[in-house]
């Protein structure tokens, strides 16, 4: 099936159309309540491994870290989105690093993206987009080297973020910022 897909690509692309080709890639999305919420929103390719829950903070990494230790290691690229419920940067370089360790060869952070400030006190959250900023900054500066950064609280903010309640997203603004996701990796 791969192989046929892959022919129609070409066939495709040399027709003028834009067409992306079948990867042979696994990716593993490690998050909290904002990747739950775009597991459920979007519809995702089966080769997405959605490692989230609603409430997670650092320390969850390590109580699914052996899951996680059993991936492949060369063909597993890791979306590593954890921060929104406790911005500690300490945890989230800590979990980057053991990820390094682990032997990942494509590993990515995507920055912990805006809230709506304005909402979220209508419903009892209190996380502020300065301190998401510096958090992001702070875990840029120091993170291991073999980690890759991407900017989704950047590209959310230019393209406008839809909440249901301040910090959760619309099914729209899951979409596409997991299409922005994709097309960075």
């Amino acid at each position: 099936m791969k192989k046929v897909c892959i022919l129609l690509v070409v066939v495709i692309m040399s027709l003028g159309s834009v067409c992306f080709a079948a990867t042979p890639y696994t990716y593993c999305f490690i998050g909290d309540s904002r990747f739950v919420g775009m597991k459920q929103s979007v519809e995702t390719d089966e080769d997405i491994i959605w490692i989230a829950q609603s409430g997670a903070s650092q320390d969850w990494y390590w109580e699914n870290r052996d899951f996680v230790e059993h991936l492949n290691k060369n063909n597993t690229i890791i979306v590593y989105e954890l921060g929104v419920n406790d911005l500690d940067v300490q945890g989230c370089l800590e979990a980057l690093k053991d990820l390094e360790n682990l032997g990942f060869k494509h590993i990515y952070f995507t920055s912990v993206t805006p809230v709506d400030e304005v909402k979220e006190s209508q419903y009892g959250y209190s996380v502020t987009n300065a301190n998401i900023e510096a958090f992001n900054q702070a875990v840029r500066e120091n993170m291991p080297y073999s980690v890759a950064s991407m900017d989704s609280y950047e590209y959310l903010s230019q393209m406008g973020v839809d909440t249901m309640d301040g910090v959760h997203y619309t099914s729209y603004t899951y979409k596409i910022w997991l299409d922005n996701i994709l097309a960075s990796l």
